[in-house]
């Protein structure tokens, strides 16, 4: 069909100037409402209606109050901004211009969208996989930690002591507090996000990445390394004693970083970019903890709170306008996705484009909790009595019986599940459109399954009163135990997953 642009642009008054018949109409988003814009083209004779945002971005939403489209039989297709600038330019270029038909012609074609997207699927084993890395990681660490402060282990305290530096734990005042600075940068991202602050947030964030894919890089390598090499350090102009292993991977970590940095928009940055993410998440989840669940129970549901006003309530307060959050997310007039968040194409979508997103918070938050339940499941199965510290008979039963014991007395286990069906809830959201079609907060469904799981199976096993305290670690425990850090190494089948 014709290509024609509209005049005027943005379709408003009731009525184009020149005739449109049976022809798609480029329209530019603004002045009035979505079905003021189709109505006013239909009644041109336009077969169809190409919507595209007067900002960067990808496709809009058009939203529209019920019985609104009654009378309407066009098609009305939303384009991202940048299809719209080359479509104009095609009509410029064959004569068409505004309200001219010329020679540039379209064609429409309904492609089939799959329920599931393979995307969606990848970006789902990233985020659990990330949590479920982070937590066991931070259980090493917070083994090796107890072990360390044992009087009957020396050799274990001198070889593995973390540094005091190396945890955060996060107190109830600190959970609050976080939700209100958090506002603060969103307000500020939304007001000040432009080309020239947005590499200042470039810059910040392969910072960021050099380090902790340095870290990660590093401890990987020391457990390929023979066990004499692995504390081996050399020496550097103005650094003194560095490890040989930050000094073998940092080079990596600054390429990658880099590479990233420059080709950061073509099609296969988003690897590049997922995979610093992780990276910085798992250093997160190692480092920051909630150190009871009441903590955890202060932090989320008031991280959740966030999450739905600056999507949901936000805009209503302000005229029904766009989401704070979701401009931010989307780049904000930079034109460019900021970098904390993983991103994964549609792979499914007949070649339509577009990403899944999920924001670090997304993953990060409720991580905290999970890397909670592992700490708790360690300390549990060292408290006097408990089962998950004795060892079981040989053969393939006793090993069975072993396992459905342990997973009796976990909560990290239950936790992991509970955020995957969080997560998939989240999906259908946007799939079916609950609540509206302005994006998801994926902390609505993810809180609620996590949180009320472990709460739920604290409840059921009398054990609420100890995890709401954080009350079973070593000063809530006897002294006596028959495992180390080597044992859970061993358990886990990675070893000291240690920088």
């Amino acid at each position: 069909m014709p290509l024609v642009v509209a005049e005027p642009a943005d379709a408003c008054g009731g009525q184009l100037r020149t005739s449109a018949a049976g022809a798609a109409v480029l329209v530019v988003r603004g002045n009035c409402t979505f079905t003021d814009k189709a109505a006013a083209v239909q009644a041109s004779g336009g077969a169809a209606m190409l919507l595209y945002d007067s900002q960067p971005g990808g496709c809009i939403t058009m939203g529209f109050e019920p019985n609104a489209t009654a009378g309407l039989t066009l098609a009305a297709v939303s384009i991202p901004h940048e299809l719209g600038l080359r479509l104009l330019g095609l009509a410029a270029a064959a004569g068409g211009g505004a309200g001219g038909t010329g020679e540039a012609h379209v064609s429409l074609r309904r492609v089939s969208v799959p329920l599931v997207d393979t995307g969606a699927v990848l970006l789902w084993v990233l985020a659990v996989g990330t949590i479920i890395g982070g937590s066991l990681w931070g259980g090493l660490d917070h083994l090796a930690h107890r072990r360390a402060g044992e009087d009957q282990a020396p050799l274990i305290r001198a070889a593995h002591k973390p540094a005091a530096a190396e945890t955060v734990d996060l107190t109830p005042k600190a959970a609050l507090a976080f939700v209100v600075l958090a506002s603060c940068m969103l307000l500020l991202l939304y007001f000040v996000l432009n080309k020239a602050f947005f590499y200042v947030l470039l810059v910040l964030f392969c910072i960021a990445s050099v380090q902790s894919q340095t870290v990660l890089y590093a401890a990987a390598l020391g457990q390929l390394l023979p066990p004499a090499r692995r504390n081996a350090h050399v020496q550097l102009p103005w650094l003194g004693a560095t490890p040989l292993t930050v000094v073998a991977t940092l080079p990596l970590a600054v390429a990658v970083a880099g590479v990233w940095a420059v080709w950061r928009n073509s099609s296969w940055a988003w690897v590049l970019q997922d995979l610093q993410g992780v990276a910085l998440m798992l250093l997160v989840l190692r480092t920051l903890r909630v150190p009871s669940l009441k903590v955890a129970a202060i932090l989320l549901p008031a991280c959740l709170a966030y999450d739905v006003f600056w999507v949901f309530i936000q805009p209503l307060l302000f005229g029904g306008g766009e989401s704070v959050m979701v401009h931010v997310a989307q780049g904000g007039s930079s034109g460019e996705y900021i970098p904390m968040l993983l991103r994964v194409p549609h792979f499914g979508f007949g070649g339509l484009g577009g990403y899944s997103l999920l924001g670090f918070g997304d993953v990060i938050l409720p991580g905290l909790l999970l890397a909670y339940t592992r700490r708790a499941d360690l300390d549990l199965a060292l408290l006097p009595g408990s089962s998950g510290g004795s060892s079981s008979s040989g053969g393939g039963g006793g090993c069975a019986a072993s396992v459905q014991q342990a997973l009796k007395a976990s909560y990290f286990p239950y936790a992991v599940v509970s955020y995957g069906a969080g997560l998939c809830l989240t999906y259908a959201a946007l799939a079916f459109s609950w609540f509206g079609d302005q994006g998801q907060p994926a902390l609505l469904y993810l809180v609620p399954c996590t949180l009320g799981t472990v709460l739920a199976l604290a409840a059921a096993r009398g054990q609420l009163g100890l995890l709401w305290r954080g009350a079973h670690g070593p000063g809530g425990r006897a002294g006596d135990h028959d495992s180390d850090a080597g044992e859970e190494s061993a358990l886990l089948g990675l070893g000291e997953w240690r920088a």
